[in-house]
This record gives C-alpha cells, structure tokens and sequence, in this order.
C-alpha cells in the first residue's frame, strides 16, 4: 500500500509491477520475467538451491484530483535463498512497504 496521504495512480493502467528472476536461471521453470501485479505463481525446477530475485515497483501519486500532484515510483527488491526441503511451504508472501 502507499504512504498516508497518496494513492495507487490507476490513470494508465495497473500501477504495480513484479519482476522475478532466479540464479541459477534453472531454479525456475515458470514464473521468470516481469509483469503488471503482484501475484505471481513460480514453479522450481529440480535444482537443489539458489536465488530468487523479486523485485516490485508502484506508482502512487498525492490524495486530491489536483492537476499539481506529485507522483512518485516506490520499489522494493529482494535476494531470497531458496532450498528445495520435503515438506516446506508452498507460498512465499513479501512485505512490501513504502519508505
């Protein structure tokens, strides 16, 4: 969510983007690459470890129809080791925060 006072700017489309990528490249069989939202559905490959690389971007502008408002692009990324464990969760939620 943004900042207090400020508001996700939906005036050109979906204001939030995911970019996925993983070292190695094989970690991920599906999932990789950059799109509009922040939901994505990931399916690892039968590589032991690496890392997953998430990183999320949005646009909010100023609360107010005001022709002066300011915009701003707030991003947030992440180094996330993953190992493959029997048994471990299936989901990963990030905690994505306006600074």
């Amino acid at each position: 969510m943004p900042p207090t006072g400020q508001h996700l700017d939906t005036r050109f489309g979906e204001p939030t983007q995911l970019t996925v990528t993983a070292s190695p490249p094989e970690l991920l069989t599906a999932g990789a690459g950059t799109a509009p939202g922040l939901s994505r559905e990931l399916l690892l490959g039968d590589v032991p470890e690496g890392v997953l690389s998430v990183s999320v971007a949005a646009g909010a502008c100023d609360e107010g129809d005001g022709v002066f408002a300011a915009c701003h692009r707030y991003q947030q990324d992440w180094g996330i080791p993953v190992r493959l464990v029997e048994g471990a969760p299936a989901e990963l939620v990030l905690d994505l925060r306006a600074v």
